[in-house]
């Protein structure tokens, strides 16, 4: 006699919760605090079911951090296809990407919660994907815009470690972040600076 579930090769989900929803839901856990928020009880509450939906779904914590950040993977692959589909023009899509990225979000302090966890063998690969992937991203729009190889590499970097960097700032100096209309200001700055 066995006892749990009996393993399927497609299992039935027994209710709304899927396990995107759980991924998505350990994504904001990690945005809030890193690897310190990845509790399933508080996580359970917050989607109003119970820890059984949990096992349901993934076999441990490890499990759910590996979906967590395959699906932060397949956003970031999404939001370029978005962003490619949506502005056609490569500087009209910098400036969009630009206002989009430095949007006051979960994602920023996201990267900066995972980036004090490189170390870790799952986050650390995950997040070197991510950000190579967008730095490939940046340069291929510079190139588009007409800067060469190198030039392009360059301005790609300089982009991204702004990113990183305001989210740095705004993490441990909230106050100091621009927002409203000197957010708006700061962003059209940065475009000023930033595209070619």
């Amino acid at each position: 006699m066995t006892t749990g579930r009996t393993p399927r090769a497609d299992p039935i989900d027994p209710g709304p919760m899927s396990r995107e929803r759980w991924a998505t839901e350990a994504l904001k856990a990690l945005a809030r605090g890193g690897l310190s928020e990845l509790s399933v009880e508080p996580m359970a509450r917050r989607l109003g079911v119970t820890k059984g939906s949990f096992y349901w779904h993934f076999k441990n914590r490890d499990a759910l951090l590996q979906a967590a950040l395959e699906r932060l993977e397949q956003n970031n692959a999404e939001a370029i296809e978005d962003f490619e589909r949506r502005f056609p023009e490569p500087r009209a899509r910098l400036r969009a990407l630009f206002s989009a990225a430095f949007e006051p979000s979960s994602l920023g302090s996201l990267l900066i919660h995972l980036s004090a966890q490189r170390e870790h063998p799952v986050i650390g690969p995950a997040l070197e994907r991510v950000t190579a992937s967008r730095l490939r991203y940046l340069e291929r729009i510079f190139q588009e815009i007409g800067l060469e190889g190198p030039a392009a590499q360059r301005q790609a970097f300089l982009s991204y470690s702004a990113y990183v960097g305001h989210y740095q700032v705004a993490l441990t100096a909230p106050d100091h972040a621009p927002r409203g209309e000197s957010f708006q200001a700061y962003i059209s700055h940065l475009v000023e600076a930033l595209v070619p």
